[in-house]
């Protein structure tokens, strides 16, 4: 039961991220068509844009992720294991060989489908643990990311959702927003937090999916 349901949160999971970003992009563009003459904000003259040679997904040192583009590093807790290409590929619904390519291609692929830096999961409680990386099409913060995201969850009919208000909190040395939530599902109740941060025109999203409150911590202090 817990394995089947790590797998439908997870699926509904993305199809609501997948439809925020879209959601923001459209509304995004269609304002920024309409303050074309405009200048541009002191925030985006401030900001910046990371190369297309920085980005990656990250890689695997034995039990360690690191993705210095993201700035994040991950211990494997024990007992976990890590979805292998072949499986992330599954979840993107893409060819496992997309996942190889250099890194320009891989940046490309990012403006077009969220792109799975790592998927960890624990198999004895069903807590997991996902990295994702996207380019939208139209720069937007992290607050519209959460509040669409928000948004979106809360029209997911096959999971009742308890959304909480956002947040900001560290994980490890860096900043981020999140938007902490509960999802019922056939009478099984987790919780799921997203923690979110932009890196130039990107956005990483951490998302953690527990079966116990007091374990949040223990998995979050496996980023250093």
């Amino acid at each position: 039961m817990k394995k089947t349901l790590k797998i439908v949160l997870v699926a509904v999971i993305l199809v609501a991220v997948a439809f925020s970003l879209s959601a923001c992009g459209k509304k995004e563009e269609s304002e920024n068509k309409a303050n074309e003459n405009g200048t541009q904000s002191s925030q985006d003259n401030n900001t910046q844009v990371p190369t297309v040679e920085s980005f990656s997904r990250g890689e695997w040192n034995d039990n360690q992720y690191v993705n210095n583009f993201a700035k994040i590093n991950f211990s494997l807790p024990t007992g976990w294991k890590k979805a292998s290409d072949e499986e992330i590929a599954k979840m993107m619904e893409i060819g496992a060989e997309q996942l190889n390519q250099d890194q320009k291609e891989l940046a490309e692929l990012a403006k077009q489908t969220t792109v799975y830096g790592m998927v960890v999961n624990n198999p004895t409680t069903g807590e997991n643990v996902s990295v994702l990386l996207e380019k939208p099409a139209v720069k937007i913060t992290t607050d519209t990311y959460l509040e669409t995201l928000k948004s979106q969850l809360q029209l997911v009919s096959s999971i009742k959702y308890e959304i909480g208000e956002a947040s900001t909190t560290k994980i490890g040395s860096e900043n981020y927003s999140v938007l902490s939530a509960k999802a019922t599902v056939s009478g099984v109740t987790v919780g799921q937090n997203y923690y979110v941060k932009a890196e130039g025109d990107y956005i990483i999203t951490i998302i953690v999916t527990t079966t116990a409150d007091e374990q949040l911590n223990t998995i979050l202090a496996s980023f250093k």
